[in-house]
């Protein structure tokens, strides 16, 4: 499900992760049952079960969706854009839709650059500690560089 608050969405990115997803999973696929299982997984069957909810400026409504879904074991993926809060002579990055939808994740990830670097930090799970990684986007999928670098090097 994607709850657009902004009228950003951009189909083809979509399209780019679900042909990545398939490409991946085919590459997984380690016996005959699960080379079977990949003859049905393909982009059209991923975009099928996708949802979208165009400018939605209602948080309560956003909030009825995300609870709608999980209930129905539908996977849900919240971005919201981070902002910076000051209070004093201090800054606080926080969730730009507010406190609301920063708790409302069970899973919390910041995606960010530092330099030339692209980090995911870990900031809220359920299973996992607070951590950063490095990693890169490549036309495989996500990889962590040090890898990348040392194969192609």
């Amino acid at each position: 499900m994607f709850l657009d608050t902004e009228g950003s969405f951009q189909l083809q990115r979509v399209v780019d992760l679900a042909g990545a997803a398939v490409r991946h999973c085919s590459l997984l696929a380690e016996d005959e049952e699960q080379r079977v299982a990949m003859t049905t997984f393909s982009v059209e069957t991923i975009l099928s079960n996708i949802f979208l909810v165009l400018k939605s400026n209602s948080v309560g409504l956003g909030l009825q969706l995300v609870s709608m879904a999980t209930s129905q074991n539908i996977a849900v993926v919240i971005t919201n854009h981070m902002t910076t809060r000051l209070r004093g002579s201090q800054s606080q990055l926080v969730p730009a839709l507010g406190d609301i939808w920063g708790h409302a994740p069970s899973i919390r990830l910041l995606l960010q650059w530092e330099g030339p670097r692209r980090l995911a930090s870990i900031l809220k799970s359920p299973a996992h500690i607070e951590a950063t990684v490095q990693y890169q986007i490549t036309c495989e999928g996500f990889r962590d560089p040090k890898d990348f670098y040392q194969k192609h090097n």
